[in-house]
């Protein structure tokens, strides 16, 4: 009886050591998944704004000087890719941007607006 006790209980710690193993943590999976072509730093000089992206997922909108956390994703149906910024200040929340690059050009806009803003690579 003693015994059953203590392998049961051998049981339940292997099971929580390897449920604990399994798990991943998800800012290392977005952040492997990012479309490192945006990384680097973007300026436009009408407005006087840009954005920073890092290859960890975070970044700095220049405009509004505000750090924020970004993903990326793309559709290969239409072959469109979307950047998505959540701001780290809620007031802000958060944006979905259609985007391309070419070149030194990044060209973005509101995913629902026709508006496009060209911001180049700052060397």
């Amino acid at each position: 009886m003693k015994l059953k006790k203590v392998f049961v209980i051998l049981m339940i710690l292997s099971l929580c050591i390897f449920s604990f193993c399994s798990c991943s943590d998800k800012n290392s999976e977005d952040a492997s998944s990012l479309d490192t072509s945006i990384t680097g730093t973007w300026t436009e000089s009408r407005y006087n704004s840009g954005f920073t992206f890092n290859e960890d997922g975070t970044g700095f909108d220049i405009f509004w000087e505000l750090p924020f956390t970004y993903s990326t994703s793309s559709d290969e149906t239409d072959e469109s890719k979307t950047l998505t910024i959540t701001y780290d200040d809620e007031t802000y929340g958060s944006a979905i941007y259609t985007y391309e690059i070419n070149g030194s050009t990044l060209s973005m806009g509101l995913k629902d607006e026709n508006a496009i803003y060209d911001y180049e690579k700052d060397e």
